[in-house]
């Protein structure tokens, strides 16, 4: 992790899916790709900016036996240009604990050093 980063969690560089929910708008799930992750929280591309409180579908590919599917909310704390058709979103973790985030806080146990 940089230095002059505000990030407060090292981050793992991942490529996998996700949906995001936000609960206050009735329109379908927005489709994203998960760029890197950490216990803090995610970053993702969007088709569409994303803001507020949003819960996050998140699946990644451990290996091609295994997947780690977690439902996580958290609120969008930093939503940076536009690249390309896509939108740079970050995304703040709440409440990730080991009852209810069990397989994705493995996950990072393994990945984060």
């Amino acid at each position: 992790m940089k230095k002059n980063e505000n990030r407060k969690k090292e981050r793992v560089p991942v490529i996998a899916s996700a949906f995001v929910v936000n609960p206050h708008h009735l329109s379908s799930p927005v489709e994203a790709y998960i760029v890197n992750l950490s216990y803090g929280g995610v970053g993702l591309y969007v088709k569409e900016p994303l803001e507020g409180r949003v819960q996050v579908a998140i699946c990644l590919g451990v290996d091609k036996d295994t997947h780690v599917a977690e439902m996580v909310w958290g609120h969008v704390c930093w939503k940076g240009r536009l690249i390309g058709s896509s939108w740079v979103v970050g995304i703040s973790f709440e409440g990730l604990n080991p009852k209810d985030h069990g397989r994705l806080l493995s996950y990072l146990e393994q990945h984060i050093k």
